[in-house]
């Protein structure tokens, strides 16, 4: 027996979405039947969009491109720290050996 596969949604596609309702005034359930997606899983959209609109950190991938953003430079602030981390261990080993 085959799992159904679990479709996936680009960013730009929960934001569109999303914006039928913020922007464009439709019902949840009209902007749902429109982009062919759960009426669930849109409120669930729209609830993320609101969050990064207040500029709150969302647990899912970001949907606008400011916390896009964010989550990129966090990732890359996390990858400096830990090549400094790594970087400070080799030179104690090395200090320690002499």
């Amino acid at each position: 027996m085959n799992k159904p596969t679990r479709r996936t949604f680009s960013a730009e596609l929960k934001l569109e979405a999303a914006s039928l309702i913020t922007e464009q005034r439709y019902s949840v359930r009209e902007a749902s039947q429109a982009m062919n997606v759960g009426r669930s899983t849109l409120a669930r959209w729209l609830q993320q969009l609101r969050s990064e609109q207040q500029r709150l950190t969302p647990k899912a991938k970001p949907i606008t491109s400011e916390q896009q953003k964010i989550r990129e430079l966090e990732k890359k602030i996390e990858r400096i720290q830990l090549r400094k981390i790594k970087t400070n261990l080799v030179q104690k080993r090395f200090q320690n050996e002499d």
